[in-house]
């Protein structure tokens, strides 16, 4: 019996995990695409002042 108790948790387990981590993925990817205009603006702006002084 405690057989079949498990089972399903492992299944749910194996199922949740690549759920996760496809989640992760997009959070990631929603991150970046916001982050990556200001890093440029960042960086574009401290090129203009190097380069400035």
């Amino acid at each position: 019996m405690p057989k079949t108790t498990k089972s399903p948790v492992s299944m749910k387990e194996a199922v949740t995990i690549p759920v996760f981590m496809e989640e992760l993925a997009a959070a990631v990817r929603v991150f970046l695409a916001l982050c990556l205009p200001l890093v440029q603006d960042l960086a574009e702006n401290l090129l203009v002042q190097s380069e400035s002084e």
